[in-house]
């Protein structure tokens, strides 16, 4: 199984990289970095990443999200997921679309992974347009599915989507748009729904 684990934020290390872990396996001692007010750890698997995605969304200054194309480091937050998907920021100008980095996500055969998104707090006005754009691409160069959605919530929920096929190794740019058509949204959501199981 082509498997490994990102551990960040310890205090110290107690294994070499590319050491067999079980369960019970001592990996190191949680610490903490940045500005955090205490100690956490941030953990991130992968097994088999094959299909990679890159994300920007150009909407209103106050509505952006954070960490759009992963220019921010190997952690791939806010950006979340729906069920147990492998995702993970790869650093590589020679493969991204643009910049250093991008992100590869897989369901790893499991229907219970649906999708990757991120909620933005923001009551936008009546009638503002808001583009979601992202760049797709295989890995494998198998054909690879998806659907990307533009999500308002609120009161009565309101989005728009569009389905996606993308196969080969080039970059394919996939764009849906989203005008507000009530007063009660709180909240957007950029959402990739990962179609293919074994992507």
């Amino acid at each position: 199984m082509n498997a490994h684990a990102q551990i960040g934020s310890l205090e110290a290390i107690g294994l070499q990289q590319g050491a067999l872990v079980t369960a019970g396996t001592m990996i190191g001692l949680i610490g903490k970095s940045g500005s955090a007010t205490g100690p956490h750890i941030h953990f991130w698997s992968n097994q088999g990443v094959s299909g990679n995605f890159q994300f920007s969304l150009s909407v209103a200054t106050s509505a952006e999200l954070l960490n759009p194309s992963f220019e921010n480091g190997i952690d791939p937050s806010p950006w979340a997921r729906i069920g147990p998907c492998n995702y993970l920021v790869y650093n590589d100008s020679t493969s991204a679309q643009q910049g250093s980095r991008y992100l590869a996500a897989n369901r790893n055969n499991d229907p219970t992974c649906s999708s990757i998104y991120q909620d933005v707090t923001y009551m936008p006005t009546l009638g503002e347009n808001y583009r979601l754009a992202i760049w797709v691409r295989s890995a494998t160069g198998a054909t690879r599915d998806g659907m990307l959605a533009l999500w308002a919530f609120g009161g009565q929920n309101q989005n728009t989507s569009i389905p996606f096929s993308v196969s080969g190794s080039q970059w394919h740019c996939i764009e849906t748009s989203l005008s507000i058509q009530r007063t009660d949204v709180t909240a957007l959501r950029a959402q990739i729904y990962l179609d293919s199981l074994d992507a």
